[in-house]
């Protein structure tokens, strides 16, 4: 993560027990939320067990943006699962 918040990655390899890092690659910006706990920056990201999909914690979109996209919340979603 950059500090414009960026995403990055490096392809890793390993040959004969040495490190071989690729070069960086922007994989998207975000607006992401940066959280420092005693001078260390605290992980704003995770990635799924697959590599498929990354979550990332974001800033909320501002009502008066005319992009944001809207929240839906379910209430009693669990009366749902019976049906």
């Amino acid at each position: 993560m950059t500090e414009d918040g960026s995403l990055m990655a490096v392809d890793v390899q390993i040959e004969h027990g040495v490190i071989k890092a690729g070069s960086p690659r922007r994989l998207f910006k975000t607006n992401v939320i940066f959280q420092y706990d005693g001078g260390l920056q605290r992980l704003v990201y995770d990635i799924s067990p697959d590599d498929q999909r990354i979550l990332v914690k974001e800033r909320a979109a501002s009502a008066s943006d005319p992009n944001a996209a809207p929240v839906t919340v379910v209430l009693n979603w669990t009366a749902l699962l019976k049906k």
